[in-house]
């Protein structure tokens, strides 16, 4: 069943690319097509994307552990297990546009939770020392996160190669918030500073992983 399943994953996925030749060169003529082929060619993709999704989560069913440990093999994907990169690239063209709009906006969020952490402690910084009487330490709490999460940024991205983007994107944003909230209640710039640098460990996981899906959802040729 699966070298069937696969079979028709392969030939969708062609009809695919064809559709998507289509559908530009009527997006960039639109005055040679009328109304009705224009929607058609618009249709065509978006059926296509659903069936090749439909077709993905087959594939992924047929190829889950068996009770002795055993994957069933279905002649692709990589030998760990895990989707390689060109077959997640290929899950998110099998995505439907709404579900892609909603997996981007979701990416984007989890972007910009890193991001207003960023700007509302670089903002209350100096309010910060102040109350915690560090003045001397005022540069290691910001050095502390930028090491902590430059040097796990290329760390998350190799194990979110391997084991999937979404373990790393859930930790790194759980993570995140909950090492904020240990800024938060720090006592002194001790404390402060070593739980910025937990919170740029995770903040390092997050971004890292943030791009990978973004690189994953969308092809080259659409960037």
């Amino acid at each position: 069943m699966s070298a069937s399943v696969l079979e028709q994953y392969e030939q969708a996925q062609q009809e695919l690319d064809r559709a998507e030749v289509i559908k530009r060169h009527v997006a960039k003529n639109p005055s040679q097509y009328p109304i009705n082929e224009r929607e058609a060619a618009l249709k065509r993709v978006d059926d296509l994307r659903e069936q090749l999704q439909s077709l993905q989560l087959r594939l992924e069913a047929s190829t889950r552990p068996h009770p002795n440990g055993n994957a069933q093999p279905n002649g692709k994907g990589s030998s760990n297990g895990h989707a390689t990169p060109e077959e997640r690239r290929s899950m998110g063209e099998g995505l439907s546009r709404t579900r892609l709009i909603l997996v981007t906006i979701g990416t984007m969020l989890a972007l910009l939770l890193a991001a207003l952490d960023q700007t509302i402690v670089g903002t209350a910084m100096p309010r910060i020392v102040a109350d915690l009487n560090g003045l001397a330490y005022y540069t290691l709490v910001t050095t502390v996160y930028l090491v902590a999460s430059t040097v796990m940024v290329p760390i998350a991205g190799k194990l979110g190669d391997l084991f999937g983007r979404k373990p790393f994107l859930l930790t790194g944003m759980i993570g995140f918030v909950g090492a904020s909230a240990l800024c938060g209640l720090s006592q002194n710039m001790l404390e402060l500073i070593a739980f910025r640098g937990i919170q740029g460990i995770f903040g390092g996981i997050l971004f890292a992983t943030v791009f990978t899906v973004i690189g994953d959802l969308y092809p080259p040729a659409e960037v």
